[in-house]
């Protein structure tokens, strides 16, 4: 005999081998499938009561009236903020208007300066005639 193996021989050694992997992993999903099965029915058929419907409905109506009275709050928050706000702009607007009326009566007492001015700059300068050949 030789120590040379065909390669028809070979191949199925090698094929061989990788059916026996293969059924021991075939095995090993099985066993897990059927530990899962034995799980499985281990959980009741009824798992699924009134009282589990009836707990869920009740979490759900608190969780959306959390969430309402989180929008109202906010909205509330922010109603306040814009409330806050219009006190500080209509006491910077009663400022304003103060330094504007107090500006008008500076400006009005130059306008009245100047013109004075003009009226005693005219009564004491001769007029110049309106044709410069005169």
């Amino acid at each position: 005999m030789t120590d040379q193996i065909s390669p028809k021989d070979y191949i199925d050694r090698s094929m061989d081998a990788v059916r026996a992997q293969n059924d021991a992993r075939f095995d090993k999903v099985l066993n897990e499938i059927k530990s899962l099965e034995f799980k499985v029915d281990a959980i009741k058929a009824d798992a699924i009561t009134w009282k589990g419907v009836w707990g869920a409905a009740a979490a759900t109506t608190v969780a959306v009236a959390g969430l309402v009275l989180a929008v109202l709050a906010i909205s509330g928050d922010r109603f306040d903020g814009g409330m806050a706000a219009s006190s500080v702009v209509s006491s910077v607007i009663s400022r304003q208007e103060e330094r504007d009326r107090r500006q008008d009566e500076i400006l009005g007492e130059i306008l009245k300066s100047v013109d004075a001015l003009l009226a005693a700059q005219a009564t004491t300068t001769p007029q110049a005639p309106e044709n410069p050949s005169e």
